[in-house]
């Protein structure tokens, strides 16, 4: 009797479609909101402390459309952008 080697299969991962459970698609999932609702989550969330500071004095920190226009400026920017809001909805009154 002879001895035959034992067979190795390949050291690869297997292929598949598997998402990460991580990042946005595994909060959507856990809050049950849309993707583009934790996608703005998101951006809201990456808002400069001093612009949220800004926006909660302003009145603006439950205005979602007020805190998107904030985050689509730069970070230097951002705290301008509330005041400039802000006097916009000060005049619109």
């Amino acid at each position: 009797m002879t001895q035959q080697p034992a067979q190795v299969g390949p050291a690869v991962k297997p292929r598949g479609h598997a998402q990460p459970q991580s990042g946005i698609n595994a909060a959507v999932r856990e809050l049950g909101i849309t993707r583009q609702e934790g996608q703005r989550a998101a951006k809201i969330d990456a808002i400069s402390p001093e612009a949220k500071k800004a926006a909660k004095a302003a009145g603006l920190d439950d205005n979602q459309s007020a805190l998107m226009q904030v985050a689509r400026e730069v970070k230097e920017r951002q705290v301008e952008k509330v005041e400039e809001l802000r006097r916009q909805r000060e005049g619109a009154r």
